[in-house]
């Protein structure tokens, strides 16, 4: 089974865009919604590590430092 950690700024700034959506859209309902959308990628990049493609066009300081994803299995 795979989980992620947030570091403490990962969490302010997913607070902060559930904030700043709450705000500008009127909508809790809706600021919930992009903040659980967000997780849930989060879970699916725990589970699937290498999904996706790599951007070298984009430079070092765009890549996920604020998530760890750990991995861990159980033997059967």
């Amino acid at each position: 089974m795979s989980e992620f950690r947030l570091s403490l700024e990962a969490e302010a700034d997913l607070d902060g865009i559930w904030i700043h959506i709450a705000r500008e859209s009127g909508s809790t309902d809706i600021a919930t919604r992009v903040a659980e959308g967000i997780v849930e990628r989060f879970w699916l990049l725990a589970r699937y590590p290498y999904i996706g493609r790599r951007r070298d066009d984009l430079p070092p300081a765009c890549a996920a430092s604020r998530l760890t994803i750990t991995s861990s299995s159980t033997a059967s």
